[in-house]
């Protein structure tokens, strides 16, 4: 942006969305011109003798979204997450945003890497949650190569428990009389999805007929 006061001075913007970030520059105010050959890039020319001229680029607006996410998922399983995020002048042979999106859940995120074409990029990461409740996903830009940041808006998934297996299994089914310390018991529990940081206690376990013999 750029504009002309009264006391012959030149006022440049490269962020409409801070007002106060103009900076100052000479320029009597008459015999001036600006041109913008897209919305992006700006010169201002001063046509007096000596006048200066001025170039601005401002940072290309761009959109966040969560393309796709689940609704619903269990305690420890992955969920797939895909971000796009749109340049303002997305076209044919249009620059696309390039970096990363980050997705954030409450406590854990994830980074998703930009590729695309036509000033349109796209990417997915995954993350989990170990336990059961609702959380609200985002998605965010921060920004880079003449490119301006954006947050998508959220979307809600819920977390419900996980099943698991219990199994209990034995070393011999038959054992003499007071030989009953050679028994090995083993208990194995399958959860529906593992986590590292999730510890899954067994709360009962199919009936095993143990015989001892005299």
């Amino acid at each position: 942006c750029f504009a002309f006061p009264d006391d012959g001075e030149m006022l440049t913007s490269a962020d409409p969305a801070d007002p106060w970030s103009w900076r100052q520059g000479p320029g009597p105010a008459a015999d001036n011109a600006v041109s913008c050959p897209t919305t992006s890039f700006c010169m201002a020319l001063n046509s007096a003798p000596g006048g200066d001229l001025q170039v601005g680029a401002a940072p290309g607006v761009t959109s966040t979204t969560i393309t796709s996410a689940p609704a619903t998922a269990v305690a420890g399983q992955p969920v797939q997450v895909h971000v796009q995020v749109t340049s303002f002048q997305a076209r044919r042979g249009a620059k696309s945003p390039a970096g990363t999106v980050i997705v954030r859940s409450r406590d854990r995120s994830c980074s998703a890497t930009l590729t695309g074409s036509a000033g349109v990029s796209r990417g997915s990461c995954r993350l989990t949650e170990p336990d059961p409740g609702s959380y609200h996903l985002s998605a965010s830009y921060a920004g880079r190569d003449g490119f301006s940041g954006s947050t998508s808006a959220s979307k809600l998934l819920k977390v419900a428990r996980a099943t698991s297996k219990t199994a209990l299994s034995l070393s011999a089914s038959h054992v003499s009389y007071r030989q009953e310390r050679d028994e090995k018991i083993t208990i194995t529990v399958q959860p529906q999805y593992y986590d590292g940081s999730t510890t899954v206690k067994p709360y009962h376990s199919p009936a095993v007929k143990l015989t001892v013999s005299k």
